[in-house]
């Protein structure tokens, strides 16, 4: 259950990693060109752990189809398989880590040569139409199709989008320009997706700037609309195109086996080819090691290169023996989303065989490369759902990913480096915590009466009140009171100012810390820690009190259960496929017209009992139904069973608690804690793989300066949304000021801080000195990035060199992949000592006079240093011996902020 949590997790937070800029939305789309026949869901996740991923199957397929045996410790990509009467994980692999063995075969991928472009673009002329212009070369043909296609789905594709834009930056925007920008977005997506896997450089045709609006989709549900659209949208035409290479290769088929035989037999294609069947170490045996708060599993995909044996422990859920059987070599992508034409089940493959949905063609290599790169927990089981959807609605829908999970896996990771059996950090200090505070019980400063005003005030989501309200209304065993409440905290926190005096607040998967001052860190004698137990057991009893809240508050929680749960069930009729909503609903005109309006009937028809028990049998049909065939819903996003688990509850009686007379709240100004900003800061910035490039920096002999300007660099120009742990109505934004947080609207903020530079690398210093910064996984990720950065470095010697030097990835056309190439050799002694001897010859040619000369032999020699292990940009840190204090805690050095604004 951590693991599959955690892969949720991954969803959210590589939604806003691709969406962090125009080049990281181009590296997701790389990715999608390869393997477009995958969902967006799979595909996002594919990218998130394996960006470089070119041909992907299960186990089973490369096994008994292709006769390919996957390496052993290869590391899985995981992706959600909802298809069984439970949810789990399902694990691919890619080529990469396979090797093949006698018998064994090699997908086959199209790609299109210069002979065959006028062919294929006479046919793309026939089958769309195209004009004089967009039939003058390929280019225009693929643009054209894209506007073309764009233009006649947009209403389709765009349907519901307008109501997910809350939480991201295009919440505020009018229709119309959400609906232009939303157009070019997709075009622009759509034309870049063909043109890499048709080979071209979209680039030559396109800007950065035509991807400047991804930023404002940085949650998934509004992604999601974008990413499912270009999917669906590029797959039918990319499926056209492979089928008429096969037919020009099959009337053609000794001319193309003669070019392709001719190209390619130089010395580093054959240690390539030789990497993919050595014997060679991973270094950590764990599949998927979870990352952050919202975590990022970064696995070790590229470095393991087995021996011929079984991979039974490869990954979870791998099957124990080794199916047989051959199959097509298009065969073993796994499941793909549904074309905008409906249901490809029964069309023709691209080879011309039947293309059932299980055996997909698998994508052809070399269409770019973006280094690996992801908050809450999304509905992702059910295909390309979002958790921050859902939480929009406030029901909660969702299995989210607990923090507790989270540690425990990161906990499992970190087992691989040292003892399996230790508690987590947390619970750690938790426990040396409660001691210390048992000794001084009677000293703590935190009143009972600041205790409840915390509690009070919620959790950091919208709503958070009223949905607390509204479940104690409904009885329940103690346990499911306790699990809802730690659900609706999450992970994260906030400032209060009570009576006067500062306060923060910190919840995690262990409960909540209240403390005097601006973060709960070291706080022995001013803070209070609560189980979430404790923080049930005293809500409830101050909801029997009549003080939790006010009577008007208190009566709204019956109307907001209604409004959350109406939400949810128009969200979920959209998503229905064609036809099911009539078979399942007696009267589907309830969900026409716009949405606040549609949300309003659906309200007062739940309202009412008659209704409500008919509505809970149909779903229960519907919930059977699904079980038996996801299909019937089109996106999958709302799963039909907890959809139908959260009415049952809702049915059941709720009763109405009683403010005590005179009972008001008080509202409370907030700040932001120095809790909220580490957390902040332990992100790693606005790109993937952040923490590991800041760390690798800050630890090299680097002035104060220095680490300022690769800070601020690091971040750029813009921001993000939910910025503080997650909090809704909280927001970052990077300029050339410095780092600016705040909590409250755009506009009117409640309060906002800003951090400018200098302070800003003190306190990640801070966090690095302390072991505060860097997370179990990273330690996992360390040697695989280091290999990329290393092969990043061999790219740049090449830079300028005399055409005659043979490259690594010589016949490898694509310069976004030329770093993989140098990484597969890498991989094993024979690819390195073949590069390093290569490299060799090629600085003893230059003239001491040529351009970077130095710094090509400084390379050079960090490579040689790097294979021989005795370089690392991760070199041993000497850290200065703690001294104990106050009673064993060892108090840190906090960099002081300043609240620029503050609120009432």
């Amino acid at each position: 259950m951590a693991m599959l949590n955690e892969i949720r997790g991954l969803a959210e937070y590589e939604a806003k990693a691709v969406t962090s800029s125009p080049r990281d939305w181009m590296g997701y789309l790389d990715t999608a060109a390869k393997l477009y026949r995958y969902s967006f869901p799979d595909t996002l996740l594919i990218h998130a752990q394996r960006p470089d991923a070119t041909a992907c199957a299960s186990l089973e397929l490369w096994n008994g189809k292709m006769n390919r045996w996957v390496n052993r410790g290869a590391k899985g990509i995981a992706l959600i398989d909802d298809t069984g009467p439970t949810r789990r994980l399902r694990y691919v692999f890619d080529i990469s880590d396979t090797h093949m063995v006698r018998g064994g075969r090699t997908p086959n991928l199209w790609k299109i040569e210069d002979a065959q472009k006028k062919d294929i673009l006479d046919h793309l002329a026939d089958a769309y139409g195209l004009s004089e212009t967009g039939s003058a070369d390929l280019p225009s043909a693929l643009s054209e199709i894209s506007r073309q296609l764009t233009e006649e789905n947009l209403e389709e594709v765009m349907d519901g989008l307008l109501y997910e834009t809350e939480g991201t930056f295009l919440e505020g925007l009018d229709e119309d320009t959400i609906r232009v920008e939303f157009l070019r977005l997709l075009m622009n997506s759509a034309f870049y997706t063909l043109a890499v896997r048709c080979g071209l450089d979209p680039m030559e045709y396109l800007e950065e700037e035509d991807f400047s609006a991804i930023t404002d989709y940085n949650a998934l549900p509004a992604l999601t609309f974008l990413g499912n659209a270009t999917s669906q949208l590029v797959e039918p035409v990319l499926v056209d195109i492979g089928r008429t290479v096969r037919k020009i290769l099959i009337e053609e088929s000794q001319k193309t086996v003669a070019k392709e035989n001719g190209i390619g037999y130089n010395e580093f294609n054959a240690l390539k080819r030789e990497s993919k069947n050595k014997e060679g170490g991973n270094e950590h045996g764990t599949d998927l090691p979870p990352q952050r708060g919202l975590p990022v599993p970064e696995p070790d995909h590229r470095e393991t290169r087995g021996g011929n044996r079984e991979v039974r422990d490869a990954a979870p859920d791998i099957p124990e023996r080794e199916p047989e059987g051959m199959v097509s070599e298009h065969d073993a992508v796994g499941e793909t989303g549904q074309a905008l034409d409906g249901d490809r089940a029964g069309s023709d493959g691209e080879d011309g065989s039947p293309d059932e949905r299980a055996a997909s063609e698998i994508p052809g290599p070399g269409q770019g490369e973006r280094p690996d790169g992801v908050g809450g927990a999304h509905e992702w089981t059910d295909g390309n759902g979002g958790r921050e959807h859902l939480e929009g609605i406030g029901i909660q829908l969702n299995e989210e990913s607990t923090e507790q999970d989270l540690s425990e896996a990161e906990e499992k990771e970190a087992s691989a480096l040292s003892l399996p059996d230790f508690p987590t950090v947390e619970q750690q200090k938790r426990e040396i915590e409660g001691r210390m505070q048992a000794l001084y019980a009677g000293e703590v400063a935190i009143s009972p009466e600041v205790i409840d005003e915390v509690l009070r005030s919620g959790g950091n989501r919208n709503g958070s009140q009223l949905r607390i309200i509204y479940n104690f209304m409904i009885d329940q065993m103690p346990e499911e009171y306790t699990e809802f409440v730690r659900r609706e905290y999450g992970k994260g926190g906030i400032g209060l100012i009570i009576d006067g005096k500062e306060y923060s607040v910190w919840y995690d998967e262990l409960g909540m810390q209240i403390a005097v001052g601006h973060t709960v860190t070291d706080r022995i004698l001013d803070k209070v820690f609560l189980s979430w137990e404790d923080v049930c057991g005293r809500i409830h009893q101050l909801l029997k009190q009549g003080e939790y809240a006010p009577q008007v508050v208190l009566d709204a929680a019956r109307d907001n259960a209604l409004k959350e749960h109406a939400n949810a069930l128009a969200y979920m009729y959209q998503d229905m496929a064609e036809g099911v909503a009539e078979l399942v609903f007696e009267d589907v005109e309830v969900f026409y017209g716009g949405f606040p309006d549609k949300v309003e009937r659906l309200s007062e028809l739940i309202a009412q009992p008659e209704y409500l028990s008919d509505l809970i049998e149909r779903l229960e049909g519907l919930a059977e139904a699904y079980e038996e065939n996801h299909g019937i819903m089109r996106f999958q996003l709302y799963n039909p069973t907890r959809i139908l688990a959260q009415f049952q509850k809702f049915a059941k009686e709720a009763v109405p608690y009683q403010a005590r007379e005179g009972f008001a709240w008080e509202e409370h100004p907030v700040f932001i804690t120095e809790d909220e900003i580490d957390a902040f800061l332990q992100g790693g910035g606005a790109y993937s793989d952040g923490r590991l490039s800041t760390y690798a920096f800050f630890i090299q002999d680097k002035t104060d300066k220095e680490k300022t300007d690769f800070i601020k660099e690091s971040y750029g120009i813009g921001g993000r949304s939910h910025a503080l742990s997650g909090a809704d109505n909280s927001h970052a934004d990077y300029s050339g000021k410095g780092l600016k947080l705040a909590r409250g609207s755009y506009s009117e903020p409640d309060v906002e801080i800003l951090l400018k530079w200098p302070k800003v690398a003190k306190r990640v210093a801070a966090l690095i000195e302390n072991g505060n910064y860097l997370k179990p996984s990273d330690y996992s990720r360390m040697p695989v990035y280091e290999r990329e950065r290393m092969a990043g470095r061999v790219v740049n010697f090449y830079h300028h060199l005399p055409d005659h030097m043979i490259r690594p990835w010589a016949g490898n056309p694509d310069m976004f992949t030329h770093r993989d190439d140098v990484v597969s050799l890498l991989n094993n002694p024979e690819g390195q000592e073949g590069l390093l001897r290569h490299m060799d010859e090629a600085i003893a040619e230059l003239p001491l006079d040529f351009e970077d000369y130095e710094k090509k032999v400084q390379i050079l020699t960090d490579l040689h240093g790097y294979v021989e292990g005795t370089y690392t940009i991760f070199p041993e840190r000497k850290r200065e011996e703690v001294q104990i204090e106050n009673g064993g805690v060892a108090q840190q050095t906090k960099v002081p902020i300043s609240h620029t604004k503050t609120s009432n």
